[in-house]
């Protein structure tokens, strides 16, 4: 997955930013870099106790990257390369 534009056009306009912001989110939830990058100084106590807690906000994020993916095709689509 790419995080440069289809045309390769301008980075700082709206659809840039869009574009980048999608990817780091989808990073983030499919725990590739920007996963690690973001909880590398955090310090956390994991329990089962609160396993359906875990399972529905796990379900809302994927929710959210099903939202996000439609975004970037969009993206893709306005800006063909």
């Amino acid at each position: 997955m790419s995080n440069v534009l289809p045309e390769g056009g301008d980075r700082t306009n709206l659809e840039g930013m869009a574009w980048r912001e999608l990817s780091r989110s989808q990073e983030l939830v499919t725990e590739r870099r920007a996963y690690y990058q973001a909880i590398q100084d955090l310090y956390f106590l994991y329990d089962d106790f609160n396993d359906r807690r875990i399972h529905n906000n796990h379900a809302v994020q994927m929710a959210g990257l099903e939202v996000s993916s439609g975004l970037k095709r969009r993206l893709e689509r306005k800006n063909p390369g």
